[in-house]
C-alpha cells in the first residue's frame, strides 16, 4: 500500500491508517516531495517513504519529470494498491499507478480548489479533478457536502465514490476512549 501526498505535512492526517494497515499484515510505504518532514514521518512511523518532488504551482516539465520517476517507483515495488491524496499527489499518483497497471487505486478528495479557481486555471483544474476520478477505482470524498460537489461538478460517477462513516479524512478511533465507566470517558465527559 503506497500513500502519495503532495507535501509531506499532509501526511500527518494518515497517521492512524499507517499502523492499521500494519498491523493487518500490509507493507505500507509513502511518496512525497521530499525534505526533512518525510524523512520524519518514515522514522516515526518505521516505513519506507520516496521523496519525488511535486511543485504545488502548475510547471508542466517539473509534473512530466514527476510522473515519470513515480510511475518507475511503482514498476519496482509493484504495490497492490495507491492510495492517491491532494489535488496534485493525487492527480500524478492515479496516471502512474494506471501506466504500472497498479491492481487497485484509490483517490481521496480533501478539497476542490477548483472552486475559487478562475478562467484557464479553473479549467485545468476540473480536467485534472476528472481524470483523477476516471483513473481511480475508488473516489473517497472527506465530506458528504464535498461528495455532493464533486457530483455536481461532473467529476466522478456517483457509482465510484464511497463516503466513509459520515465523512473524515483519517477516522476516529474511539475504541478506547468514550466508554462508559472508564477514566478516558469520565475525563472527557469532564
Amino acid at each position: 500500500l503506497v500513500h502519495v501526498t503532495t507535501v509531506p505535512g499532509t501526511l500527518s492526517f494518515l497517521r492512524g491508517q499507517i499502523g492499521y494497515f500494519k498491523a493487518r499484515g500490509f507493507r505500507v510505504s509513502a511518496v512525497s516531495s521530499p525534505g526533512p518532514g518525510l524523512t520524519a514521518f518514515g522514522q516515526e512511523k518505521g516505513i519506507p517513504v520516496e521523496g519525488i518532488e511535486m511543485a504545488r504551482r502548475i510547471t508542466p516539465f517539473s509534473h512530466v519529470a514527476a510522473l515519470v520517476k513515480m510511475w518507475w517507483y511503482f514498476v519496482r515495488r509493484n504495490p497492490a494498491v495507491v492510495h492517491g491524496h491532494t489535488p496534485k499527489g493525487g492527480l500524478i499518483a492515479m496516471i502512474a499507478a494506471f501506466l504500472a497497471g497498479v491492481r487497485l487505486r484509490v483517490y481521496s478528495v480533501h478539497g476542490l480548489p477548483l472552486e475559487t479557481a478562475k478562467g484557464w486555471r479553473g479549467g485545468l483544474l476540473r480536467w485534472t479533478e476528472r481524470i483523477s476520478c476516471l483513473l481511480a477505482h475508488r473516489v473517497l470524498p472527506v465530506s458528504e457536502s464535498l461528495s455532493r460537489r464533486v457530483i455536481e461538478e461532473n467529476l466522478c460517477a456517483a457509482g465510484k465514490i464511497r463516503l466513509l462513516g459520515k465523512g473524515t479524512i483519517n477516522g476516529v478511533d474511539a475504541s478506547h476512549r468514550f466508554v462508559p465507566g472508564t477514566d478516558q470517558f469520565d475525563a472527557a465527559r469532564d
